[in-house]
């Protein structure tokens, strides 16, 4: 089983209250069995829980007040970028480059996931080519959310995002998820 700050979950929860209103998230967790419920009302921003319960939060939001396309998912994860950029590394962000941000992503990948491997292909002006191999759930909304997140934090970090996309996708049945960013 995947598992992953509570920081992933804690955003998704404060995009919800902010943007979508209180009863979003009263409406989200209903829906959610006993057990998951439990679970998501205890989370702490640097406890490790479960990945499933909260990609049902995703989905369950994305159905009930998204389009159900998971763009809402795309969405929550430009959220979050913002959120933890800003609040953790608002001032190292002032003197960085796109690059060196998703190049940092990588290094980072394992503070907050227990599973999968995060790599960013050899930089190159104005573009980005990820790569997340072996991670432990297969969830189109969790690309989306990873989409959304890095197209914020390109931005944060002075790049005006033009495109982002999912060329390779383990939810369509390829081997790893790739993601290709291009900004000026």
């Amino acid at each position: 089983m995947a598992e992953s700050k509570g920081t992933l979950f804690l955003s998704a929860k404060l995009y919800a209250d902010k943007e979508l209103g209180a009863d979003a998230v009263q409406d989200a967790m209903a829906q959610l069995s006993d057990a998951d419920r439990e679970l998501l009302d205890a989370v702490v921003a640097v406890g490790w829980y479960p990945l499933e319960p909260i990609m049902r939060f995703h989905h369950i939001l994305d159905r009930d007040y998204g389009r159900g396309d998971l763009s809402l998912c795309y969405e929550i994860g430009r959220f979050a970028a913002a959120w933890q950029l800003n609040a953790f590394h608002k001032f190292v962000l002032k003197f960085k480059q796109p690059r060196w941000m998703l190049q940092k992503a990588s290094s980072l990948w394992s503070t907050y996931h227990d599973s999968g491997r995060w790599e960013v292909g050899e930089p190159e002006p104005g573009m980005m080519r990820g790569c997340l191999y072996d991670f432990a759930i297969v969830d189109p909304a969790f690309c989306k959310r990873e989409m959304g997140w890095f197209a914020r934090a390109i931005e944060l970090t002075g790049g005006k995002l033009l495109t982002i996309d999912e060329p390779r996708c383990r939810s369509r049945g390829d081997e790893w998820c790739e993601y290709v960013g291009h900004w000026s």
